[in-house]
């Protein structure tokens, strides 16, 4: 089965901070190995090889990985760049024409046309801009990214994993990502939000901000195409 892009970021992530492990693993067993034989010849040249072999090893890891990570990030990019725009139906246009003449709107009627745009951004794009246009606060109808956010989380993603490869041996202490929500929010700089069993009167602290879980399979449907 083919792995969607944002998969095969999760698993390049995971799978490096496992190969690594593996390695520093490896190399602590030859370390123990070695260590009765410690001050003689035979321990210094014993130690050089390790680490040698250690240098190497990681060397083509990051060389694998690097390659890995930059074609899932131009396979995202290429994949936002090809979205198609859904238009709005003749209905929904003929709605949003009528609702641009208007010399004045409230909340409740761009709710109930948000309704009838349902399943079409562009249009819903349209009732936020009317919606600022009347100072009609508190509303947002289009929650698809724009190219532009997707844009800036893609790089966001390449740059904390060239990060990561850069880390070495430190890479093999990261905790390992359960999946690709929890790697994405980990990497991908998304906000969080507050939790929705939260009083409205309630004040907000960092404890009580969660993934913003909407957002990040909204950027998973964009990018996997």
């Amino acid at each position: 089965m083919k792995l969607k892009k944002t998969e095969k970021y999760f698993h390049g992530v995971a799978g490096f901070i496992e190969d690594m492990a593996e390695i520093s693993a490896n190399y602590d067993k030859a370390v123990k190995r070695l260590e009765p034989f410690k001050g003689s010849d035979g321990y210094n040249q014993g130690m050089q090889e390790a680490q040698a072999q250690r240098e190497d090893s990681v060397r083509q890891m990051r060389e694998t990985y690097l390659k890995q990570f930059r074609e899932v990030a131009a396979k995202m990019r290429e994949a936002i760049a090809h979205r198609p725009l859904v238009p709005p139906t003749p209905e929904q246009a003929a709605l949003l024409s009528v609702l641009q003449m208007r010399q004045s709107l409230g909340r409740d009627e761009l709710e109930r046309a948000a309704q009838q745009m349902d399943g079409c951004p562009a249009a819903l794009a349209v009732l936020d801009d009317l919606a600022q246009k009347h100072k009609v606060r508190g509303v947002r109808f289009n929650r698809e990214l724009t190219a532009d956010d997707l844009r800036s989380r893609i790089d966001t993603l390449e740059r904390t994993a060239l990060e990561l490869i850069q880390e070495g041996a430190r890479a093999a202490s990261r905790a390992m990502p359960k999946d690709v929500i929890s790697c994405l929010d980990r990497y991908g700089c998304f906000n969080s939000v507050r939790r929705k069993d939260l009083p409205a009167y309630a004040s907000v602290t960092s404890g009580d901000l969660v993934p913003d879980i909407e957002t990040i399979k909204e950027f998973c449907l964009s990018v996997d195409g």
